[in-house]
């Protein structure tokens, strides 16, 4: 049978399944390259990563592996340059390095391990008849393998991280996630998952603050295929079922705090801490504090003893995720009583609370000491520049200071991760994250990738 010709637009096109065993054979003969002018830098600990992935898969640890096709560029030559899809093959390649290495370490063990190198021969065969398949771009020109890498990976937009999550089969934590925002008591407060990735005015949680609530209520195990699942239910379905009962009836209201993302994890947090304190029971202390200490940002209390900012209307302020999760704490470690199964408060429990390591963030102090400096820097703004004056005005004090770092760095540009950036800024990385976004969308600020690091410079 003739084969159709395959075109996407007007460009010719060929879809191959390449084992990699293949793969590999071809990379070292040639025949398939990465031209380093129509890709990225190979990064090595990516590789790394996806070689874990791989070994996850077939330990059992995970419902499988899954790569999507490779993309490349048939050249006139008859060689194969890969455009996406480099950091697969080499993962692969590396799972497969990483177990020839373990096969001839057991074959030289005494006594050798038969099963263990039966099972890493397994291995290796799995590997090396895998398939990945590739899609072939016939014909094109240097500029359009660039152009190429660019829109592969600039045009697509990733999915929200609650989807994302509630796909992941492999994490248990997912399953039980699904079962509380299942729970009869939780199902009016968890946004569904088709309603968006912004949280609406008639919900409180995301699942995705439903997810990271679960992994700090237990410790975010890193062996989570060891848990007891139902006997972790259990607690969770208690932890929910008490909150739910305490949430007061206008809690959709402006004025609730349980609506930020730190909140719950905050108080799954508190609630983790006190587990470990001998002879204090958690339900009777969380029926305790939700009853005593409202969530509403009139709340003073998590300004005095969580460190929250306040905004000139005498309104807690939360400056992320981190900086919500660490007021919660401070101020339940602070204010709470911490109750035994009869209501009798436990006090030697205290001074043990006292002594855990704290959450590491940026104080609130340095952050409001950074909205002041950019304060006085727009009051020294002269006034017949109006219009930057108003400029400066739209922007948050993280924005400015981001700006203003740019400005005063010796050739005009900042490079790092939003770790390293936050941590330079005095800002919390969610923070200084959503500071750079807001910034480059509106048109002040470039952001450029190169070597896993972002660059900052202002926009023309």
């Amino acid at each position: 049978m003739e084969r159709k010709e395959i075109k996407f637009l007007t460009t010719e096109m060929d879809v191959v399944l390449k084992r990699v065993g293949k793969l590999i054979a071809q990379l070292e003969s040639g025949e398939i390259i990465v031209d380093p002018e129509a890709q990225r830098k190979l990064s090595n600990s990516h590789a790394k990563d996806i070689a874990g992935y791989i070994r996850n898969a077939l330990e059992g640890r995970t419902l499988g592996a899954y790569f999507p096709a490779i993309t490349a560029s048939r050249r006139h030559n008859g060689i194969d340059a890969i455009m996406d899809g480099q950091h697969r093959f080499f993962g692969a390649w590396e799972a497969l390095k990483q177990i020839r290495k373990e096969i001839k370490a057991a074959s030289k063990a005494e006594p050798i391990d038969e099963d263990l190198l039966v099972k890493l021969q397994e291995f290796e065969e799995l590997i090396t008849n895998s398939v990945i398949p590739m899609v072939v771009y016939i014909g094109l020109s240097k500029e359009q393998e660039q152009q190429a890498f660019h829109d592969f990976n600039q045009k697509g937009k990733k999915v929200s991280k609650a989807l994302a999550l509630s796909f992941n089969h492999s994490d248990p934590m997912v399953s039980l996630t699904q079962r509380v925002c299942d729970m009869e008591s939780m199902k009016a407060y968890v946004q569904p998952l088709n309603a968006g990735t912004k949280l609406k005015p008639d919900y409180l949680f995301l699942f995705s603050t439903i997810y990271t609530a679960i992994n700090t209520f237990c410790g975010n195990p890193r062996n989570k295929k060891g848990i007891d699942q139902e006997a972790l239910f259990n607690e969770l379905e208690d932890f929910f079922n008490i909150l739910a009962n305490h949430l007061p009836e206008d809690v959709s209201g402006g004025e609730s705090l349980y609506k930020h993302a730190g909140t719950l994890p905050g108080i799954a947090l508190f609630v983790k801490r006190i587990k470990e304190a001998e002879g204090v029971s958690w339900r009777t202390t969380l029926k305790h504090i939700l009853d005593t200490i409202p969530f509403s940002n009139e709340n003073l209390q998590f300004v005095r003893h969580g460190r929250a900012s306040m905004s000139a209307d005498q309104k807690v302020l939360f400056s992320g995720s981190k900086g919500a999760i660490s007021a919660v704490v401070k101020t339940l470690e602070s204010t709470a009583q911490l109750l035994d199964d009869q209501g009798n408060e436990v006090f030697w429990a205290y001074s043990t609370l006292q002594q855990q390591e704290p959450v590491t963030i940026v104080t609130e102090e340095e952050a409001i000491k950074k909205a002041e400096e950019a304060a006085e820097i727009l009051n020294q703004v002269p006034d017949e520049d109006e219009q930057v004056k108003e400029d400066q005005e739209d922007l948050s004090a993280s924005e400015r200071a981001v700006l203003k770092a740019i400005e005063e760095a010796e050739n005009k540009s900042l490079a790092g991760s939003f770790t390293q950036l936050g941590k330079q800024l005095n800002f919390a990385r969610s923070t200084i994250t959503e500071a750079i976004r807001k910034l480059e969308l509106k048109e002040k600020i470039t952001v450029q990738n190169e070597n896993d690091m972002k660059v900052l410079k202002l926009a023309n």
